[in-house]
């Protein structure tokens, strides 16, 4: 990530670029009604991949030298705001907030 910052963020403009087209960015918004059956199955199935992401990103963040109470802090603490931003705004939006915003810190 440094090196593509020096390298004017040339990998992270492409990726959004690349997101920004994809089916999940491009559907349209669900006006349907979801089954409760169908929403704990999709459901448990996104508590678990959240579960992995957190944890992944803990690790990553305690393995490179960042205390513990500050990766719990990222990691988890952050999880709603970021939830919060993909649910409104999807993955490439949310992508251009947190990462310019995390820029700023």
């Amino acid at each position: 990530m440094m090196a593509d910052w020096a390298a004017d963020d040339v990998k992270l403009l492409t990726w959004r670029e690349e997101t920004g087209k994809t089916a999940f960015e491009t559907a349209p918004q669900f006006e349907g009604k979801i089954s409760e059956q169908e929403y704990f199955d999709n459901g448990v199935l996104m508590v678990a991949m959240v579960k992995a992401g957190v944890e992944l990103a803990f690790e990553t963040m305690v393995d490179s030298g960042i205390i513990e109470e500050s990766a719990y802090y990222e990691s988890l603490h952050e999880l709603p705001l970021i939830a919060n931003t993909i649910a409104r705004k999807r993955l490439y939006e949310m992508n251009v907030v947190i990462s310019d915003t995390a820029r700023i810190r």
